[in-house]
């Protein structure tokens, strides 16, 4: 991180609403690129949500439940990790014996066991894991981002004491007539102003991810 980027109030505001408010993670915040957070890393995002607290109270809630293995699940897990899963990834591990993924990479240290990385990225079942983890990612992108268009149509609505007056031919949801929302089109208009897609940023996002699916 640059010297020179620090953490202002008002940067800290942006990742505490997107955070806290919206529910958003360390990397979609930073796949969000907003201007006030230009010159941060997700990794300094990251740290500074945990050191404020900055956090989706559903996720925390969830770390909050999570429970410590039991002797048996524990004896079961070494005995796993020094037999049959040995050379298997420590997500299958944990997905086979219903315990959490870092108890399996905390044991299988102790262990002094070492995975074959490179098999595992060659396996089918990586390959499959990977693809569903772009997919994941990239929807939650999306997610973000339509989250933080109607956090900004709220924001407008209170600043300019109006009502949004451009519906999105796809979504229907109702957003205002600017670039922040819809993409610039090529044709002007007969009073030579330049026009605006009838579909939002977020629906056309949506439409090429379909689209790349398919192909």
């Amino acid at each position: 991180m640059p010297n020179h980027t620090k953490w202002t109030d008002d940067r800290l505001a942006v990742v505490r609403e997107l955070a806290s408010e919206q529910g958003l993670t360390a990397r979609a915040i930073f796949a969000l690129q907003r201007p006030e957070l230009t010159g941060f890393t997700e990794r300094a995002i990251q740290n500074t949500m945990a050191r404020f607290g900055y956090t989706d109270p559903r996720r925390s809630a969830q770390r909050k439940r999570a429970r410590r293995l039991t002797k048996d699940e524990k004896e079961r897990l070494i005995e796993y990790l020094e037999g049959d899963g040995a050379k298997k990834s420590n997500k299958l591990v944990a997905k086979k014996l219903k315990v959490p993924l870092a108890s399996v990479e905390y044991w299988r240290k102790q262990l002094g066991q070492r995975v074959d990385r490179n098999k595992i990225f060659k396996s089918a079942v990586y390959r499959r894991s990977a693809s569903r983890r772009a997919t994941l990612y990239g929807q939650e992108i999306r997610e973000a981002r339509r989250a933080q268009f109607r956090a900004r149509r709220t924001r407008l609505i209170q600043q300019l004491r109006k009502q949004p007056d451009k519906v999105c031919r796809t979504c229907k949801e109702p957003w205002f007539e600017d670039e922040f929302f819809f993409y610039r089109a090529s044709t002007r208009s007969k009073d030579n102003k330049r026009l605006l897609f009838a579909t939002c940023k977020a629906c056309v996002s949506e439409q090429r991810a379909r689209q790349r699916r398919h192909v």
